[in-house]
């Protein structure tokens, strides 16, 4: 567990370690600030459970409420993959996301990951420029297939 603040905590889970619900709960609260929204994407029931059993997940808690999550595959070393990282907007600003991606590099250099890749939607220009901030380049583009076929950016770093 990392602690931000007084109030602000980043606490780690394991595969099988953290109960579906309580990430279902995070996806639905996250799911409207997302670009395009998870929902429109994949149902949220079915992630959340293959989330809860094969990711490492970082949750963000303010005074015992979740605010934040990060889910990390990290199941096919050398490279690791946020499927998921997401804050509030009431609690973004304040260095959360850069925390994120600091723990979820650690976790993955951990379990012998030597880079570690996400995607974001094309018209997510906020997201990208953080992302290339945080040392992540473009490395590719990629359909989904989902109902409407939406373009995502491949991005990557070294650990």
């Amino acid at each position: 567990m990392l602690s931000k603040s007084a109030d602000i905590k980043l606490v780690c889970y394991k595969p099988g370690e953290l109960l579906e619900s309580r990430i279902l709960v995070m996806l639905t609260k996250l799911d409207k600030d997302y670009i395009p929204p998870i929902s429109s994407q994949t149902p949220l029931v079915p992630y959340a459970q293959k989330l809860a059993q094969n990711a490492d997940i970082i949750l963000v808690e303010n005074n015992c409420e979740n605010v934040g999550l990060c889910a990390i595959y990290t199941n096919i070393p050398p490279l690791a993959f946020i499927t998921s990282i997401g804050l509030l907007q009431s609690v973004q600003g304040q260095g959360l996301g850069a925390d994120l991606i600091h723990l979820a590099c650690n976790i993955s250099s951990e379990k012998g990951c030597t880079r570690i890749g996400l995607e974001v939607h094309q018209h997510n220009k906020k997201a990208q420029e953080f992302y290339i901030r945080k040392g992540f380049s473009v490395c590719d583009k990629v359909l989904t297939i989902a109902e409407r076929r939406e373009l995502f950016l491949y991005m990557e770093r070294e650990i």
